[in-house]
C-alpha cells in the first residue's frame, strides 16, 4: 500500500507500506521511504494478508489470516485489534473520510464495512463466491472487487449494495 506524500512533523515524504512472510505464521510489516529507499520493520502481524493505509497516513489496517483487521500505529508501531471474527478477509482500503475499512471476506463471499471507531461490522454485498482483490472509487462511494475463482470483476454500490459485473472470466477460465 502506498500514501503519499505523507505529512510526518513539518517534513512531507513519500511512504509506502509492504509485507513479508517470516514463516507461515508471522510476517513484517515493513515501512519504506520512497525518497531514500530506507527499508525499515514496523511491526511483526500473525499472518498478514493485506495492508491498507488510512487517509492521514498515520495507521495502517492490516487483515490477518486469524481473521482480524489490526491498526497499526505507524510512528510507534503500536498494534490494536479493530475486528475479530473475519472469515478469510484478504482485499482492504480505507474510505476517503477515515472512518470506515472495507474487507473482503474470501470465506463467506462477502464485502464487509467496518466501523474503524468502534468495530461494528456489516455486510455490503453477499454472494460474491471466491472475493478477493479490493480497490475503492476516489469518492469512495463504489467498491471494486475481484472474484478468485472466476477472474471476474464486480463494481459493488456502497450504499444499495447493488453488485454489477464489469467484465466476465476475461484473464482465467476456470477448469471444468
Amino acid at each position: 500500500a502506498v500514501r503519499t506524500p505523507a505529512r510526518t512533523g513539518e517534513a512531507e515524504t513519500a511512504r509506502a507500506l509492504r509485507m513479508s512472510p517470516l514463516d507461515s505464521f508471522a510476517g513484517f510489516v515493513y515501512q519504506v521511504d520512497l525518497a531514500s529507499r530506507a527499508v525499515l520493520p514496523l511491526v511483526v502481524i500473525t499472518q498478514p494478508l493485506a495492508v491498507a493505509i488510512a487517509p492521514d497516513g498515520r495507521t495502517a489496517y492490516v487483515t490477518n489470516g486469524a481473521g482480524s483487521l489490526i491498526a497499526v500505529d505507524v510512528p510507534s508501531g503500536s498494534i490494536q485489534t479493530v475486528a475479530s471474527g473475519l472469515s478469510g478477509p484478504y482485499g482492504i482500503e480505507v474510505d476517503p473520510s477515515g472512518r470506515t475499512a472495507y474487507v473482503t471476506e474470501s470465506g463467506r463471499g462477502i464485502l464487509t464495512a467496518v466501523d474503524l471507531h468502534t468495530g461494528a461490522t456489516r455486510t455490503v454485498a453477499s454472494n460474491l463466491a471466491g472475493i478477493h482483490g479490493l480497490t475503492l472509487s476516489d469518492e469512495g462511494t463504489q467498491a471494486y472487487v475481484t472474484l478468485f475463482n472466476s477472474a471476474d470483476l464486480m463494481r459493488v454500490d456502497l450504499t444499495s449494495g447493488q453488485v454489477t459485473p464489469i467484465t466476465l472470466s476475461l484473464f482465467y477460465t476456470p477448469l471444468q
